[in-house]
């Protein structure tokens, strides 16, 4: 009895340091994904520690990504490309009907929202 009481009291205190599978972490669906523009040349690829890489005309920015499954939304942070004349601030990206990703991006210092559709590479 006192053998079943130690390894039931073990099992609980362990129950604690496995992960709930009901808080999945909706990233995953990104990890290790390449995204980009019909010519390749501009593109994002997500990494499995919620880092981002946002690619450009020989131009790189990093940031990091929040993608919430239920609005099919990405939110990104610091994702920044600093051109020459001009820095790009990437906000977030949506997922279209047709499977393919709509981002979301602005020039610092200007209201104009602009978008690119990127498609599934890996």
């Amino acid at each position: 009895m006192k053998r079943f009481i130690l390894l039931l009291s073990i099992l609980l205190t362990m129950s604690g340091c496995f992960p709930d599978d009901t808080t999945k972490n909706d990233n995953a669906e990104f990890y290790d994904t390449e995204w980009s523009i019909k010519d390749k040349s501009e593109g994002l690829r997500f990494y499995n520690d919620d880092s981002v890489l946002l690619f450009s005309s020989g131009y790189r920015g990093t940031g990091s990504f929040t993608y919430y499954k239920d609005e099919k939304w990405i939110s990104f942070d610091n994702l920044e490309l600093f051109f020459p004349s001009y820095t790009t601030i990437t906000t977030s990206a949506f997922i279209q009907d047709d499977g393919s990703l709509k981002v979301i991006w602005h020039k610092l210092g200007e209201d104009k929202n602009y978008y690119q559709i990127m498609y599934k590479r890996r």
